[in-house]
């Protein structure tokens, strides 16, 4: 098998030459093989266990409590912290993983947090185990930009949206696990097994990641030192393939400068499009972190006992593992349309898990739907996030939006505790984030209109996006063909 060169592949004016291989044309035209598989499969390993980082916390407070007597009230501060090194790490290695790489990053991030993770066994003090959950934070925020845009790399055009929700459902996934090592190690071990299983498996799986996984291979096209390496990846891509004499790697597509601000996120329609993002990751996440932490409370208000109350909460994780599983072929079919729908959905269930007096069965149907739409809805939008901006920037653009968007997730305990205080009933204590959900609904369909013409259609389109953003003038700051000298 040969690889021929594109002789009228162009952007704006210019063609690339004969025996250019375009290596954006090269993944989007090949199926889905044994390295698409593999490439997915380490991903979402690294991504299930950001998923236990960020939950783990909430099974490691009564312990806290217990052990070092600390005020139920000075919890909100180490979750609160935890978050905020969140927010601040998804675009700093988004930045990072842009200029540097991608599979670095995530190997980095993997091994930092995972190694912080082993340190907090040491804390003695709440104050020293709330900085050490700040730091933590910044090394989870940092995975997830990175992993999606690598993610988005090798995956052929026609799977791309599929395969980037599959690559984010392991942070529901790892929402459950958390739970299973509570019951089955902490009874034998205590519940320090829970930061070394939070410490050691991220450590391995950063070590597995950095003897599997590629580098992104637009990414190693802009470098000038890593020929080999480009074509090491293409005969993994398309194997038994072979590169024409003379032949060099190109990238025929605009491509972002790789710096830390976040300007050229708002370049032509995209200044529309990019808050609009923003503000409906937003109202998801803080509702999703609302409902995470007041929906004990309703559950032994509608008279279940406590042990009862956890094992309906379980169904809300559950709900978020088969919301990821099966809004992955939907969105992937139906593109912005789907998430739409989730959005219309999900603000009444959220409001009917408060309702009073309902039996067991009808609260776990409730609480399950929720989690199914929202972690769906979640997953929807990070897959249109990671179709959006050009190859660039793609870590940057994911980042920026899981940023500001988790400023949501920070908010939403907050607020539940709020009120709480003023002693609602739960019914009116769900409506605010089923109300918040509403007016996401409504941003949402502004963004579903902007998205369908920037893709050509409610599917989500790479292509579509990238010509879109050529037409409308934001190639401005970009370099409109990036060649790469070939063998």
């Amino acid at each position: 098998m040969t690889l021929s060169g594109q002789t009228s592949n162009r952007v704006g004016a210019e063609q690339v030459p004969k025996h250019d291989i375009d290596v954006g044309q090269l993944v989007d035209k090949q199926g889905i093989n044994a390295f698409n598989v593999m490439v997915l499969v380490v991903i979402v390993l690294s991504t299930a266990l950001d998923g236990y980082d960020i939950f783990v916390p909430g099974f490691i407070a009564p312990a806290l409590i217990k052990q070092w007597h600390v005020n139920p009230a000075e919890l909100g501060s180490m979750f609160g912290i935890g978050m905020i090194g969140i927010i601040l790490g998804a675009p700093l290695f988004g930045w990072l993983g842009d200029r540097y790489g991608r599979k670095r990053m995530i190997v980095l991030c993997s091994v930092f947090y995972g190694l912080v993770s082993l340190l907090s066994l040491a804390a003695t003090s709440m104050t020293q185990f709330t900085a050490m959950r700040f730091i933590i934070g910044i090394g989870i925020g940092g995975l997830i930009p990175n992993a999606i845009a690598l993610t988005a790399e090798f995956t052929p055009i026609k799977y791309r949206s599929m395969f980037i929700m599959l690559a984010t459902l392991g942070v529901p996934v790892g929402q459950l696990l958390p739970g299973l090592v509570t019951a089955s190690l902490v009874p034998a071990y205590g519940w320090h097994v829970l930061l070394i299983v939070g410490g050691a498996c991220p450590i391995l799986v950063g070590l597995l990641a950095q003897f599997t996984l590629p580098e992104s291979i637009k990414y190693l096209v802009l470098r000038t030192d890593r020929v080999d390496e480009v074509r090491r990846i293409v005969q993994s891509i398309q194997p038994g393939a072979a590169l024409p004499k003379g032949a060099r790697f190109v990238i025929p597509e605009p491509l972002f400068a790789a710096d830390l601000s976040p300007a050229k996120l708002f370049a032509g329609e995209l200044k529309f499009i990019t808050p609009l993002v923003w503000f409906c990751l937003a109202t998801v996440l803080l509702s999703l972190y609302f409902t995470v932490s007041w929906m004990l409370v309703v559950l032994e208000a509608a008279g279940l006992t406590p042990q009862q109350a956890a094992v309906r909460a379980i169904y809300f994780a559950l709900g978020g593992v088969f919301g990821g599983l099966i809004f992955t072929p939907l969105v992937h079919r139906f593109g912005v349309a789907a998430v739409a729908f989730g959005f219309i959905v999900v603000g009444p269930l959220v409001a009917c898990i408060g309702i009073s007096g309902l039996s067991t069965l009808l609260i776990s149907a409730f609480t399950a739907c929720a989690g199914f739409f929202i972690i769906g809805i979640i997953n929807g939008m990070e897959a249109i996030m990671g179709m959006l901006y050009p190859t660039a920037a793609r870590s940057k653009g994911v980042g920026w939006g899981l940023a500001v968007g988790r400023i949501g997730s920070l908010i939403g305990p907050v607020l539940g505790a709020y009120l709480v205080g003023l002693k609602l009933t739960n019914f009116q204590l769900f409506l605010t984030p089923a109300a918040i959900l509403v007016f996401g609904a409504l941003l949402f369909l502004v963004l579903a209109a902007l998205c369908t013409r920037r893709f050509g259609g409610v599917r989500l389109n790479d292509e579509a996006a990238i010509h879109g953003a050529t037409i409308m003038g934001e190639h401005e700051g970009f370099d409109r063909l990036v060649p790469r000298p070939g063998a």
